[in-house]
């Protein structure tokens, strides 16, 4: 749901950056609205018996969403749009005496051990 948002939101800025903030967020809850509606579509062709698929198809819709939103995020100079990776730990570096965490919502936090 919020790469399908992020995706809106960012075709909404490249076809109409004029457009309110307001607008932007309108289209981008739309567009969030379809990749749920999209998930489920995919859901229903997956045998009631196979549960453990749900999670796993969700997860690979949401890569591919988030990779056509990366695409055409850094194919128009929008770096900035592409989505973080949300999926597993925070990225700890391998530096003695400080560690660099990055959370994928506040952007980097430095801490000494």
């Amino acid at each position: 749901t919020t790469e399908s948002a992020l995706l809106g939101f960012l075709l909404v800025t490249l076809l109409a950056p004029g457009w309110p903030i307001m607008a932007k967020m309108m289209v981008a809850a739309l567009f969030a609205l379809a990749g749920t509606f999209l998930f489920l579509r995919v859901i229903r062709s997956v045998p009631p018996r196979d549960v453990l698929l749900v999670p796993l198809i969700g997860i690979m819709l949401s890569g591919i969403i988030g990779a056509v939103t990366s695409f055409f995020a850094y194919r128009f100079g929008l770096g900035w749009f592409a989505p973080s990776p949300r999926i597993g730990p925070p990225t700890v570096s391998p530096s003695p005496g400080w560690a660099r965490i990055s959370p994928p919502i506040w952007g980097s936090i430095t801490t000494r051990p």
